[in-house]
């Protein structure tokens, strides 16, 4: 891997008062639709600020959700810098195994059409080892190339592609074509992956803040990195400008065009974002937990899992633009070094609110080592997973799988900085710190079904019988927090807040109920 370090200056140096990231900084930890995690400011290739809201930090990789799009979208170009593909190739010529799979419009739909997410196919997403039959089998609501409709399946399909084409997994493609040469470290990346080993192309990858201000820094220069070409620059003019009408913007290649004339950005659920304005010469890399409104229609005997949702959170990247872009100058202006340094160590000390400490009250000694049984409800702390592998049928939905969640739980009140939580979820046992004395405490807490175990854990006396447990895994936008609530007999477990969860979790169903054991 070839690396080179960006140079690290003065906002001013660069043209841009560090009172307007000030600005920036204070409309995003106010905001209540935006939890911050991390941003990075770079204009004319010079990194001017940069911070993270701990206990997020630096080097830890980050889910992108569909950010990685924009990196799927990078492989395709790739190949078609390389001659390995082109942009008008058909779809099925790649497939020739599902020619008489679904409608013979599938023989239309191009490499162009599902770049630009124009198939002419809605979205039913599919987890099973038969992605690429179910691409074909998907019904048609438009003819291809003439209508927008964002799928996560027109972008896997394009992972398929590239595998067709180069003979190789997109991801060792990607680490050799790209990854390696604009400096991004594949030891620290991960990925989730299908049933059948493939990476999930359209939202699987955890990548740094950096990593993609390095990727949307390849399109602001035009598909160059120090000298070398790694994107054709006709793929770049493509990929970065209107392809196809998206709510009045418009979509280029898995990018997403901004209001800001000629702004355009990569963009994943929640408001993971990497934004580039090349009449500024300027991009922005910037990670966090927007609020997802839902609600959900999920019971028991359901057949089909909804979300009503108002996403707020790509607001935070409307910020951006308005208070951020607007404040740069054309060239650079004097220096202010107090503002400057303010700023600088202002970025240095970015914090989400920390958590507070009380005294431990009567109850906390009456509790510590006694085992509490779930008998009613489920409960857990991280989220739900197997949903993920939903697969969503065209004429009868499926019911969501549920997880039975933990089977018991016991706190050790015996020390008042730190309780021990100990549970039984599935065939495992688990041992968590929770701080008790205003610090998070690190812990791993992992199932079969994900990768991110780092989740950092503190708890409160909410009052004199309730405690509540907050839970934030630092490598994705998820967090929860918990209240149980003891009576002489059990505990009720209720929700008091989530977020970055954009799926059904069962206390929001309803509380769970635990009696002590024995």
């Amino acid at each position: 891997m070839r690396r080179k370090e960006f140079e690290r200056v003065t906002p001013e140096s660069v043209g841009i008062p560090s009172a307007a990231i000030e600005r920036l900084l204070d409309k995003l930890e106010s905001a209540d639709y935006c939890e911050p995690h991390g941003i990075m400011i770079m204009r004319h290739g010079k990194i001017c600020a940069e911070g993270w809201w701990a206990p997020y930090a630096q080097g830890l990789p980050h889910t992108l959700f569909s950010l990685t799009k924009t990196y799927t979208g990078t492989a395709v170009g790739i190949a078609y810098t390389e001659g390995l593909l082109g942009l008008d190739d058909r779809i099925i010529d790649y497939f020739p195994e599902y020619r008489s799979v679904g409608d013979e419009r599938n023989r239309k739909i191009t490499i162009r059409h599902v770049l630009a997410m124009a198939s002419g196919k809605p979205e039913y997403r599919c987890y099973n080892k038969e992605w690429r039959k179910h691409f074909f089998e998907i019904p048609f609501n438009a003819e291809p190339g003439t209508k927008f409709e964002y799928s996560c399946e027109d972008t896997r399909i394009l992972m398929g592609v590239v595998q067709k084409a180069a003979g190789e997994d997109m991801s060792d493609y990607l680490k050799s074509r790209l990854f390696d040469k604009i400096g991004i470290n594949t030891d620290n990346l991960k990925w989730c992956l299908l049933p059948d080993g493939n990476v999930l192309a359209e939202g699987g990858l955890f990548a740094t803040t950096e990593d993609s201000l390095r990727l949307i820094k390849l399109y602001l220069d035009g598909g160059a990195w120090e000298s070398e070409r790694i994107l054709a620059r006709d793929y770049v003019e493509q990929a970065t400008t209107k392809q196809i009408d998206n709510q009045g913007y418009g979509y280029g290649f898995q990018i997403h065009m901004d209001s800001w004339k000629g702004a355009y950005h990569g963009s994943g659920l929640l408001g993971q974002a990497a934004i580039a304005v090349p009449d500024l010469d300027m991009a922005v890399a910037f990670y966090q937990a927007g609020i997802h409104i839902s609600s959900e229609d999920v019971s028991p005997d359901s057949t089909r899992f909804k979300i009503k949702s108002a996403q707020h959170y790509y607001e935070a990247v409307g910020d951006i633009i308005n208070i951020l872009f607007p404040a740069v100058k054309k060239d650079k202006i004097p220096e202010d070094a107090r503002a400057s340094s303010r700023l600088a160590w202002r970025m240095s000390t970015l914090s989400l609110p920390n958590p507070v400490s009380r005294p431990l009250p009567k109850m906390a000694s009456r509790i510590s080592g006694k085992r509490y049984q779930i008998k009613k409800g489920t409960f857990m702390i991280r989220r739900q997973s197997r949903a993920l592998m939903q697969v969503r049928n065209f004429e009868k939905p499926q019911p969501l799988p549920e997880d039975t969640g933990i089977d018991w739980f016991l706190f050790d009140f015996n020390r008042s900085d730190v309780c021990r939580l100990r549970f039984q979820e599935g065939d495992r046992e688990f041992v968590l710190d929770i701080g008790l004395d205003g610090l998070r405490r690190l812990n791993s807490y992992n199932l079969e079904e994900t990768f991110c175990d780092k989740v950092f854990l503190d708890g409160i006396w909410t009052g004199k019988d309730t405690f509540d447990l907050s839970a934030r895994w630092v490598e994705t936008g998820y967090s929860i927090t918990v209240s149980f609530k003891f009576t002489g007999k059990g505990a009720e477990v209720s929700l008091a807040r989530i977020r970055g969860d954009h799926m059904w979790h069962p206390l929001r169903k309803g509380n769970a109920f635990a009696e002590i054991a024995g």
